[in-house]
């Protein structure tokens, strides 16, 4: 047994599957179990196998076992772990922004000393020259007195020799330090990453620093301290609302008419949630097959308007054929502890999806173009039901389920339609050189996914800053020179095309926000032109308006998510 399947089954049975093994473990909320782990934010898993993680190490216990009974423990009643986690984070963190001020003196004193060096050794080499000239015009001199004319005329000619090499040294000198970075050349420019402590090189292609900011080491400190900035709102209320609560459990433990009775008033309440569920079960249900009648009424009035003129008819009908592939879109998004769909029947295909996810979108859109019907089922990323994971090691999305077989990773699924539906038109080259041409293109172009991720970060915690704009601008650059046809795949768009646009889709919605100073009558920017009607082609493609959600819906979603913290998946709910 591999331990990822290990670690998968103890996750879903929890200490059952140890004591099944032999093993003995402490129960969940022993000290000796760490907190963090158990809320799913301890540093030392976030940067694993990386440079940190011997600086956040962490010495308590980490038990998938643990963290499955402490996630059923939890529905139960709160035990407040994330108050004592948050004291370890905080300790974590604050050791890796020890760390950043360390390399960041070293660096400032490395490039201080470099730059001294150099400059020194160029003004040793002018002073010696100076020197040398001197002599010579004392020896000229002499030579002049003497009547040695011609000897004299030799010397003149070493002189200007000198000067000239004197100029050269002094425009070394001044090229060094007009240049704006105050380095000489072939001086190595590092600076630390403020987030990881790393040190980057700023003269590194854009690629290899997005290389990093995708890395796990700087992702798993992004995410640790949007953690601790997250949890810093409410800790003051969450540690007076744990003291509260085990003064009450003290209280209880004293009180000696404590009984069995002590918990009908629970019991009686979880009855009547679990009414209530079953009835607003079957109330949803009957408003699901209201909208249903609906929204056939409507699609039938649409398509017997005669107003339009033909261009525009032929859009709206291979869009809505494009979009009648796509059941279940806008469905409800299902939560931990709701029933995971029926098996699929042969040859049917299930997308499980997050409709406001960039990464699933790729796969939405890549489906509609190819034209095949797919039950597409959303998942509540944040409430995941456990059945998920055996879906996706991981819960994220997209994961793509087709005869049984489950594919994962929105830039895998694509290659895997183009090949196990050869009847659809096929967007990947087959021609091998081609086809990896394209997916090296993907590549340069994540600069953009980067910029995208960079600024939405830097909103959820109100920190945005000019650095940010202007990084998605070079990345708005660097895809202008990348475009040299209508769109990346060539006169029609294909594979880098989808891949990017709902990175592109997203920075747009950000300006239109009014969130990010961004171009937003010519976006990305009057100075990309070619990227700007690139990015209106695409908004206007069947396949991409059949996967998309209308702005305002996506724009609340942006709003809920980044300025409030509390996003709202179902938004837009529908019964396709």
């Amino acid at each position: 047994m591999t331990d990822v399947m290990r670690e998968m089954i103890a996750q879903l049975m929890g200490s059952e599957r140890e004591a099944e093994e032999g093993r003995r473990l402490v129960p969940f909320d022993h000290p000796s179990v760490c907190r963090a782990y158990l809320i799913g934010c301890c540093p030392y898993e976030l940067v694993a196998d990386s440079r940190l993680q011997n600086l956040v190490f962490c010495r308590k216990m980490h038990e998938p076992a643990h963290k499955a009974d402490y996630e059923r423990a939890q529905k139960e009643k709160d035990y407040f772990f994330d108050v004592e986690a948050y004291e370890d984070i905080g300790n974590a963190i604050r050791a890796v922004d020890a760390e950043i001020a360390r390399v960041r003196d070293k660096l400032e004193r490395d490039a201080k000393d470099k730059c001294e060096g150099h400059n020194y050794a160029l003004t040793q080499s002018i002073t010696e020259i100076d020197a040398k000239i001197e002599t010579a015009l004392q020896e000229m001199e002499e030579l002049g007195k003497q009547g040695r004319i011609d000897e004299s005329l030799s010397m003149s000619k070493s002189v200007e020799e000198l000067r000239a090499r004197r100029e050269e040294l002094e425009q070394q000198q001044l090229e060094t330090f007009e240049a704006g970075s105050g380095l000489p050349k072939g001086f190595t420019a590092l600076k630390v990453c403020e987030e990881c402590s790393a040190q980057l090189n700023i003269m590194d292609a854009e690629s290899r620093i997005a290389d990093h900011f995708n890395g796990k080491m700087h992702l798993g400190m992004v995410e640790c301290r949007s953690k601790y900035t997250e949890m810093k709102e409410t800790i003051d209320e969450r540690r007076r609302l744990r003291d509260a609560t085990l003064y009450g459990r003290r209280f209880i433990r004293r009180t000696p008419e404590r009984s069995r009775f002590a918990d009908s008033p629970e019991r009686e309440r979880r009855r009547d949630r679990s009414r209530s569920r079953d009835r607003d079960r079957r109330s949803r249900s009957r408003d699901r097959e209201r909208r249903r009648r609906r929204s056939r009424s409507r699609s039938r009035s649409r398509e017997h308007k005669s107003s339009r003129d033909s261009k525009d008819r032929k859009d709206d009908s291979e869009f809505t054929h494009l979009a009648m592939t796509l059941k279940g879109l806008n469905s409800h998004h299902l939560q931990d502890g709701e029933s995971e769909p029926a098996p699929l029947a042969a040859g049917k295909a299930r997308l499980y999806n997050m409709k406001f996810c960039p990464f699933a979108e790729r796969v939405v859109i890549y489906l509609a173009r190819k034209g095949i019907e797919t039950e597409i089922v959303n998942i509540d990323l944040q409430k995941k039901p456990e059945w998920y994971f055996k879906k996706h090691y991981q819960g994220k999305v997209p994961t793509f389920e087709h005869d049984g077989k489950v594919v994962i990773e929105s830039l895998m699924v694509p290659e895997y339609l183009d090949d196990a539906f050869p009847n659809t038109p096929r967007i990947l080259p087959a021609d091998p050189f081609q086809k990896v041409q394209h997916k090296l293109l993907v590549e340069r172009l994540a600069v953009v996914t980067q910029a995208f991720f960079g600024i939405a970060i830097s909103l959820k915690e109100n920190k945005l800053s000019d650095e940010k704009i202007e990084a998605a601008k070079k990345a708005f650059a660097e895809a202008e020179s990348l475009l040299t046809h209508d769109f990346y795949a060539g006169n029609e768009p294909g594979f880098p095309d989808y891949m990017i646009f709902p990175f592109f889709e997203r920075l747009w919605l950000l300006a239109k926000s009014g969130m990010v100073k961004i171009d937003l009558d010519n976006f990305p920017g009057a100075e990309y032109p070619k990227l700007h009607k690139w990015f209106n082609a695409m908004m206007q493609r069947p396949e991409t308006k059949a996967a998309m959600q209308p702005p305002e819906v996506s724009l609340q979603y942006i709003n809920d998510h980044l300025v409030n913290g509390k996003p709202n998946y179902d938004l837009n709910l529908k019964d396709d």
